[in-house]
C-alpha cells in the first residue's frame, strides 16, 4: 500500500523492517533480532544465520555492523521489488481514488490507519458483543474476557484471526453466542464470515476454558464454520 501510493524510496527503514519482520516466520524473526543485536552468535545460531542468508541468495557473510543493512536489502527485494509489477498496475487507480482522501494523503496518516488496526487487548475487548440471558452465559462471557486480557501479542493476533480471518482489526464487532455442547463435543466454534464466536456454557473453571482455547491455537487445524 505504501509503495503504491508513495514512492518506494521514501518508505522509512523502520517501516520496511517492521513489514519484513511480519512477513518472515516466527523463528526467522527471532533469528533476525538476535543477529542484529548480538555481536557473537553461538554455533547453532551461526548455522541458522548462514542458512537464512542462503535462502535469500546472499553469497557473502556480512559483518555484525552490516547485518541490518543486509536485512533491509532483503526486505526491499521481498516487499517492493518482487511486487513491483502489481504496485505499478495499482498505482494509477489507487492514486485516482484514494490520494485525495485525508487518510491516504500522507505516509503518516496511512501509518495511523495501520496502527489503529493492530490488535491490542483493549481494542479486541471493545469488539466483543453479546447478549447473555442466563448466569451460565454471563459466566462464560466473563471467562472469555479474562482470557483475552491475559493474551500476549502473538496469541491475541491468533484469537483475532480465529474469529475474523484477519490478523488486523477490520470488523466492527465480534458477536459471541452460546451453545450447550459438553463432553467430547464441547469446543468453541468460529464463523469467520460473520465474525461470530460460539462458546459452550459448560466450562467448570477458567483453567479449563483457557486450556481448550490454547489447544485450538496450538493445533494445525481450527474448528471454523463458514455457514
Amino acid at each position: 500500500m505504501f509503495s503504491t501510493l508513495f514512492e518506494s524510496e521514501k518508505i522509512p527503514d523502520e517501516l520496511l523492517m517492521e513489514s519484513f519482520l511480519g512477513y518472515v516466520s516466527k523463528d526467522e524473526r527471532e533469528l533476525i533480532n538476535t543477529a542484529i543485536k548480538d555481536d557473537d552468535l553461538n554455533d547453532s545460531q551461526e548455522k541458522e544465520w548462514l542458512d537464512f542468508l542462503e535462502r535469500f541468495d546472499c553469497r557473502t557473510i556480512p559483518k555484525k555492523e552490516d547485518r541490518q543493512t543486509i536485512i533491509l536489502e532483503f526486505a526491499h527485494k521481498e516487499m517492493v521489488q518482487i511486487a513491483q509489477f502489481i504496485i505499478d498496475s495499482w498505482r494509477k487507480p489507487f492514486k485516482e481514488n484514494l490520494a485525495n482522501r485525508d487518510a491516504f494523503s500522507s505516509m503518516e496518516s496511512l501509518e495511523e490507519i495501520y496502527q489503529n488496526a493492530r490488535p491490542r487487548v483493549k481494542r479486541v475487548l471493545k469488539l466483543i458483543r453479546s447478549e447473555p440471558t442466563s448466569n451460565s452465559q454471563r459466566a462464560v462471557l466473563s471467562v472469555l474476557k479474562r482470557y483475552i486480557r491475559g493474551l500476549d501479542d502473538e496469541k491475541l493476533t491468533m484469537f483475532l484471526r480465529y474469529c475474523t480471518a484477519s490478523t488486523m482489526i477490520c470488523v466492527e464487532s465480534i458477536k459471541v453466542v452460546f451453545t450447550d455442547l459438553d463432553g467430547a463435543a464441547r469446543r468453541p466454534i468460529a464463523h469467520t464470515c460473520g465474525s461470530v464466536l460460539k462458546l459452550p456454557t459448560t466450562y467448570q473453571s477458567f483453567p479449563q476454558f483457557r486450556q481448550e482455547m490454547n489447544n485450538i491455537f496450538s493445533s494445525q487445524y481450527w474448528d471454523i464454520d463458514i455457514a
